[in-house]
């Protein structure tokens, strides 16, 4: 017999097992207009539900990820053997230093316009 048949089938079973329970073991639905209106934590909206998001959380989000990396990689300088990791990683240093600069420049990151 074949091993990774063996192997595999039991796989392939529990994965449609997943596939078919929620299909036979879920209650209905309901009606579909039941479904178009906006329902969150159980209480029903009194406004708009759409409401304009600032773009500043995104930048602000966004540059947390960047200087995450940059401080995981300023932390992690110590350990790289040679010097060609080194240039890397200052290369990319430098690189977010002067986009952090440049997002000062171009008023980025003041929160009051």
């Amino acid at each position: 017999m074949n091993y990774a048949l063996l192997f595999l089938s039991p796989i392939f079973i529990v994965a449609l097992l997943y596939i078919l329970y929620p299909m036979i073991a879920a209650p209905s639905i309901g009606s579909p207009s039941s479904m178009s209106s906006v329902f969150e934590c159980g209480i029903d909206t009194l406004g708009v539900a759409r409401a304009p998001f600032s773009l500043k959380f995104v930048y602000l989000t966004i540059m947390f990820i960047i200087f995450d990396l940059e401080i995981t990689i300023i932390i992690l300088i110590p350990l790289m053997s040679n010097y060609y990791e080194l240039l890397i990683s200052g290369l990319m240093v430098l690189i977010l230093t002067v986009g952090l600069l440049l997002e000062w420049k171009y008023k980025n990151l003041s929160w009051v316009n």
